[in-house]
């Protein structure tokens, strides 16, 4: 923080995080998750898929092992993702896990395009229910 603040960042947050995720730090993980996903056989997907560490649609499983790889060490281009979906046509995000972190981040997102989204997090049974009635009431 005290680096960051020294080069000028004009703020500074620290983050309640257990791994250094999306940094150099990850390579050994990056290099193993690397040897895993080699004996995983991918098929070519039907629906594309968006990488978050480039910002394109693939469907190739090539293309899909190697993004996974190095999302572990490189910045994640959320919002470009995201903004992705939105132009085209997509209004509906359903945030999977604890917290609300993305869904928070697609509301600046939404906003920023004028754009009305439809925001669901499922981190539980109940949030799961939460989310199937949002849906259906769609």
């Amino acid at each position: 923080m005290e680096l960051a603040r020294g080069k000028g960042a004009k703020k500074v947050i620290p983050l309640n995080v257990s791994v250094p995720s999306h940094s150099p730090l990850m390579k050994p993980a990056s290099q193993k998750l690397s040897e895993v996903l080699d004996n995983i056989t991918f098929s070519n997907l039907k629906i594309p898929l968006i990488t978050n560490v480039d910002s394109v649609m693939v469907n190739d499983s090539g293309d899909i092992k190697d993004a996974l790889v190095r999302q572990l060490t490189n910045p994640v281009k959320w919002d470009d993702s995201m903004q992705i979906l939105i132009k085209e046509g997509y209004n509906t995000f359903i945030e999977v896990g604890p917290g609300r972190v993305l869904t928070g981040l697609q509301k600046r997102i939404a906003r920023e395009l004028q754009t009305t989204a439809e925001l669901f997090n499922v981190e539980d049974a109940e949030s799961l229910e939460k989310t199937i009635e949002g849906l259906r009431n769609q």
